[in-house]
């Protein structure tokens, strides 16, 4: 038997696609093992920015190898290994 379901909703977002990543890329893409960088919150908010660069700090360079703090208004990121 066909069952027919309801399209699925496109889920409102606070951010255009790619925006965090954009924003985030040149910060961090030649950051070296020991660097430290400090990348301002800027349009978005501090815990979401956060989140971004542990995502794409993962996908460099995988698991235990970078730490993040939120400081005030920015996010700072120090690469481990």
């Amino acid at each position: 038997m066909l069952q027919v379901y309801e399209p699925k909703r496109k889920r409102n977002t606070e951010y255009e696609f790619g925006a965090r990543s954009a924003y985030i890329r040149p910060f961090i893409e030649s950051l070296e093992v020991g660097q430290t960088v400090v990348i301002p919150q800027g349009d978005f908010k501090a815990r979401d920015l956060q989140g971004s660069v542990s995502s794409m700090s993962h996908k460099l360079w995988g698991v235990g190898s970078y730490t993040t703090v939120i400081n005030g208004d920015a996010v700072e990121l120090l690469r481990i290994a």
